[in-house]
């Protein structure tokens, strides 16, 4: 049940019901309440069909317990994923739609975003739900409100991309180009956050709710990039020079290395060959043992599954309990998770602690899972250890995660002095 509003949420739910905003998004950060604050702007509309879209994880994590809210509509939840399989679902129609966790749709040529393209157009109202609109570049928030059906965005992405970047060419064909955005042109950034706040509202955690802070910390490793490292990243050029899908190739080339700054890579069979040392689980055995001495649980996330496999090797010579299924944390000392599946869930009152033994070079993917405990409800402050391998492919996916972190900052300060500004005319 909604028992009351924050004062923010209220902010949010007026936002929302505003002349205008029929087709718009909430840019709250990850666990300021966003979808508790839909939930009340649409209660406010007459009785109607509502459909309420979200990633499997979010169903299934958190949507499946509202039951008991007091939703007055007749309301249909669905996933993005059996949107997309399913095309029929796109000729029904719906009065209002909520599409929770909306950085699904920031690709316009996905079929789910065309989908959602699809039925936004017939609705009454269409709300976008996010902490994450930008988990690249701007061309994000374009591809997600052009799914919203907000006519004042509604160009190719070849039209934004231009109209705003400066583009590089990653593939040229004989019919047609790929560009890539590169560097925003002068006056874009103005513009762009300008247009984006008459059709969203954008609000950081702290600037809406008491949390207690986060800390994020890297630990470095050193040792990682051997001889065993060293040989395995120039057999992987080479490899990489051979071959002609450079694009396609480039790709496998970084996940090679980056599972060779975990201490092991996969061959052809998929079997993974370690490495005869491995430093970071040393040093992981420290870490883990330093954090559950000032708690009682820690979250640690992990990227591949070889990395699931030392990591409970580690956790089995100590002693300490474990799982891999949220639902059995509070019963385990330590939840091993998966980044791309830390959606959804929250974790605030089980822990204030989250080590990144290994990670993604997703923005979007860490801002997600730093959300299961950084959220509301968290009473403590908040401890993130980044472990990254010294002198390896891993030490530029950290750097280039941290560069999306303050481009994302530096977007949402620019949004919220709108929002603000917008607020006091």
């Amino acid at each position: 049940m909604i028992e009351r509003l924050y004062e923010h949420q209220e902010r949010g739910a007026r936002f929302l019901r505003a002349p205008g905003h029929n087709k718009a998004a909430l840019f709250f950060e990850v666990g300021t309440g966003k979808t508790n604050t839909a939930i009340s702007a649409v209660n406010e509309l007459p009785k109607g069909k509502l459909l309420i879209l979200a990633p499997a994880s979010v169903i299934h994590g958190m949507w499946e317990h509202y039951d008991d809210l007091p939703i007055k509509h007749d309301y249909t939840l669905m996933t993005y994923e059996m949107l997309s399989r399913h095309k029929e679902y796109s000729k029904l129609s719906w009065d209002y739609i909520i599409c929770d966790e909306c950085h699904k749709l920031k690709s316009v040529k996905s079929k789910v975003s065309k989908y959602v393209k699809v039925l936004s157009a017939r609705a009454k109202i269409c709300w976008g739900l996010t902490g994450t609109p930008i988990a690249t570049d701007f061309c994000d928030i374009h591809g997600i409100f052009t799914a919203l059906s907000i006519d004042e965005f509604n160009m190719s992405a070849d039209t934004f991309m231009h109209r705003y970047y400066q583009c590089k060419v990653v593939f040229s064909g004989p019919n047609y180009m790929i560009y890539k955005p590169q560097k925003l042109l002068p006056g874009a950034m103005e513009e762009l956050t300008t247009r984006i706040a008459k059709h969203a509202m954008t609000l950081r955690s702290e600037d809406c709710v008491d949390l207690p802070g986060v800390t994020v910390k890297q630990i470095p490793v050193a040792g990682m990039n051997g001889p065993e490292y060293k040989e395995i990243a120039k057999s992987i050029v080479q490899q990489g020079d051979d071959q002609p899908d450079k694009v396609v190739n480039k790709l496998v080339q970084i996940g090679k290395l980056h599972q060779a700054a975990n201490g092991f890579v996969y061959n052809e069979q998929k079997v993974a060959i370690p490495f005869e040392k491995n430093p970071k689980l040393d040093i992981f055995k420290v870490l883990i043992q330093m954090a559950l001495e000032e708690r009682d649980r820690v979250i640690v996330i992990y990227e591949y599954v070889y990395d699931y496999t030392k990591l409970t090797e580690v956790l089995d010579s100590l002693g300490i309990t474990y799982t891999n299924d949220h639902i059995g944390f509070e019963f385990n000392q330590v939840l091993l998770m998966q980044e791309a599946s830390a959606i959804g869930i929250n974790l605030q009152k089980y822990t204030s602690c989250m080590i990144y033994y290994s990670y993604s070079y997703s923005y979007l993917e860490y801002d997600q899972s730093l959300g299961r405990i950084y959220r509301m409800g968290q009473a403590r402050p908040c401890e993130v250890y980044f472990m990254v391998s010294s002198n390896t492919i891993e030490q530029k996916i950290a750097k280039v995660v941290m560069e999306r972190v303050a481009l994302d900052e530096a977007v949402k300060e620019l949004l919220v002095a709108l929002t603000n500004e917008a607020e006091t005319v």
